[in-house]
């Protein structure tokens, strides 16, 4: 697909809605999987392994948040849905928490 045929449909206003709703479904998804990765870690001693899938998945939910803002940046009203910006602000309280955790067993 050539760049002007792209460039045009991102500034469709019914494209960049549909992509933004499927990216909240998306994002919700990832955000209630990162929780029951989390009470895994909380109930039990997770492993390396999970504690890499744990920090995949914060970084996927970043990455969608990211891509939200910029979808959302060529609205006129520049509108964000509030859940998802708290989403964010948990994940990130999260990450910070999680490399807590592991520079304190390395100390």
């Amino acid at each position: 697909m050539d760049s002007f045929v792209r460039e045009k449909l991102h500034n469709e206003k019914s494209y960049r809605i549909r992509c933004m709703k499927s990216l909240i479904e998306q994002l919700k998804k990832d955000y209630s999987n990162l929780n029951k990765s989390i009470k895994k870690l909380k109930s039990d001693v997770i492993n390396s392994p999970g504690m890499e899938e744990i920090l995949q998945q914060i970084s996927w939910i970043k990455r969608e948040v990211n891509i939200l803002r910029k979808l959302d940046s060529n609205n006129i009203e520049g509108i964000l849905w509030g859940e998802i910006i708290e989403i964010e602000k948990k994940v990130i309280d999260m990450e910070m928490k999680i490399k807590r955790h592991q520079i304190s067993h390395f100390l």
